[in-house]
């Protein structure tokens, strides 16, 4: 039996024929008492059709060492579409490799390059009688979205490289929120990933990332700051600057 938690991210599920669907798995195990993640797992993502049930599932192990094996950031993955080339890819939050898979085969497996180097480091992990919490490492960078520019034919990377917390005795996940200053990076590629630009966005107490939306007519990011929870407003991210022309 395959067990599937799946993940909630942009193109984490998707379509990929006539009934015929691919899912990103996220095993994070809250209940085990030694690890929540099997470092030996493997079927990070499966397919699957309504009249035959499973298809295929990948075979390949984590790039991350075994100390991640109770931190949350060890299943945190983000993955992004071409449609242009028919490409899926998918990195771990952890992690600077880059995994091109098809039909759950990995045809490629490739570092992503930066002008300043990531350090990636696990969260943290404490238990107080029957209670066990889990928290990400402040000094630690993460990757948090991919997204695909059709307009520009660009790839956009954003990675969370730096967190201020302001109250750091607060351990509550949701008090938590809202209370750090975030700082993150936005990495701009080419079709084959080669390195384009990097963007620094910094947001203030309050603030929040919301999700890169990809559209017809390009980009957009959700503002920082929301006037109401039943209307968004979005900018517009114009990469046309660095396109090849």
């Amino acid at each position: 039996m395959l067990l599937i938690q799946m993940h909630d991210d942009q193109d984490n599920f998707k379509t990929v024929g006539n009934d015929h669907y691919q899912v990103v798995n996220k095993p994070f195990d809250i209940f085990d008492e030694e690890k929540s993640l099997n470092m030996d797992y493997r079927s990070w993502v499966v397919q699957f059709d309504l009249d035959h049930g499973w298809i295929c599932s990948t075979d390949f192990g984590t790039p991350l060492g075994h100390e991640f094996a109770n931190s949350t950031s060890s299943v945190d993955l983000t993955s992004v579409y071409n449609p242009d080339e028919d490409s899926f890819y998918l990195m771990f939050a952890p992690s600077d490799s880059l995994y091109q898979i098809k039909n759950c085969v990995v045809e490629r497996r490739f570092k992503l390059s930066s002008v300043k180097p990531f350090t990636y480091l696990p969260g943290f992990y404490e238990k107080n009688g029957r209670n066990r919490s889990w928290r990400n490492n402040p000094k630690s960078a993460s990757n948090i979205s991919l997204t695909y520019d059709p307009v520009n034919k660009l790839y956009l990377r954003v990675v969370l490289v730096d967190v201020e917390e302001t109250q750091p005795e607060e351990t509550d996940i949701l008090l938590r929120q809202g209370l750090n200053r975030n700082t993150y990076l936005m990495l701009i590629y080419d079709q084959e990933w080669n390195l384009k630009a990097e963007v620094e966005l910094f947001y203030d107490v309050g603030q929040s990332f919301g999700e890169i939306i990809a559209a017809k007519e390009g980009l957009f990011i959700t503002k920082p700051e929301q006037k109401s929870e039943d209307e968004y407003e979005f900018y517009k991210i114009d990469l046309s600057r660095f396109a090849d022309k």
